[in-house]
């Protein structure tokens, strides 16, 4: 709605601001001009967010989280600070939504110092929605909070930000964290993107760690390398990812699945084709088979070309096994010169 306000706008912001009207009557006053938000009535209600009346302190949230407004910046975090736990927790995700620096410190606050989780939760996920490296600090330490909703909300503020400051303790979290909440650190590594590789490559190349941790950790990775808009400035990153991915794909006791690798495998066949038709070299034949099932299933549409060019290489194992990968996805080798067993 625009600034120009109309008679009963008028005449509500008139009844709003008179003290000395009756209560019910200043109550439907707030109402309506929270059902009928106009710019012109922000002053007034920056005013009734410190009403007296819990009723009418709620239809001025209302008109605020409808504007959005810098205005209201400076009363909210009253609100933050002094009122009812319900208006603290609407007040920091309007907070959240304005994205005003000035609320950086009140809101880091609560993620802090409240003893409701819910208002943790909600002042953890504002910060990432204001986006500020200056609450850093305060969601770095909130990653240690005793609840796990809230540093689940904590590692996703983290990825909204995507400072790679955050990388070494959320590695950390992840290796302590149980649960589905290794996820939503692994989703706040994948978004912060290439400068969490080289940590997560350092936790897939752990035999001794968790097993089930070192999946998400590869699944991570493919996660980055798929949507780093330069493979081949990581280069150097994904060689390591593949070689430590195509070393796991045999079955092996406490070792990652190895359906999970092939499918991470599959994932980003489009960018490491070539590497992975190098792995044909291999010594092992459950590698090797592995790798010609990753390759037929691959969707790249240039893989064809690669594979034709590897019927030429002189490691027989390499031509065999481009061969093999050309007959899966219906082409027949022979007509391109390749003579060699199948």
């Amino acid at each position: 709605m625009d600034d120009v306000a109309s008679l009963e706008i008028l005449t509500n912001i008139d009844l709003l601001r008179n003290p000395r009207a009756p209560i019910e009557a200043r109550r439907q006053a707030a109402e309506y001009l929270a059902e009928h938000p106009n710019m012109v009535v922000l002053p007034v209600i920056v005013k009734a967010l410190n009403d007296p009346d819990y009723n009418i302190r709620k239809s001025a949230l209302a008109v605020c989280a409808h504007f959005q407004s810098p205005m209201t910046v400076e009363a909210l975090i009253r609100v933050l600070r002094e009122r009812t736990f319900s208006e603290r927790e609407e007040a920091i995700r309007i907070l959240g939504k304005i994205k005003d620096i000035r609320a950086v410190l009140p809101v880091s606050d609560a993620l802090l110092y409240s003893d409701w989780m819910s208002i943790r939760s909600a002042a953890a996920t504002a910060l990432g929605e204001m986006g500020y490296e200056e609450a850093l600090p305060a969601l770095l330490e909130g990653l240690g909070d005793f609840e796990a909703p809230v540093r689940a909300n904590v590692a996703e503020a983290l990825g909204e930000i995507g400072s790679e400051k955050a990388v070494p303790t959320l590695i950390q979290s992840m290796r302590h964290e149980k649960g589905w909440n290794i996820r939503h650190m692994a989703n706040a590594l994948a978004r912060i993107g290439e400068s969490s590789m080289k940590p997560l490559i350092g936790l897939l190349a752990a035999q001794d760690e968790d097993p089930a941790l070192r999946e998400v950790v590869a699944e991570t990775l493919a996660e980055i390398i798929e949507k780093h808009p330069t493979p081949a400035k990581i280069q150097a990153s994904i060689k390591l990812t593949v070689d430590l991915l195509v070393a796991e794909l045999p079955k092996r006791p406490k070792s990652i699945r190895s359906h999970i690798a092939r499918a991470v495998l599959t994932r980003i066949s489009g960018v490491v084709a070539d590497q992975l038709i190098e792995a044909f070299a291999n010594s092992d034949p459950d590698i090797r088979d592995q790798v010609a099932y990753i390759l037929g299933d691959s969707k790249d549409p240039n893989l064809n070309d690669r594979l034709v060019r590897a019927l030429n290489v002189a490691n027989e194992r390499v031509a065999s096994g481009a061969a093999r990968v050309l007959y899966f996805r219906g082409l027949n080798p022979r007509d391109y010169g390749y003579t060699g067993s199948l």
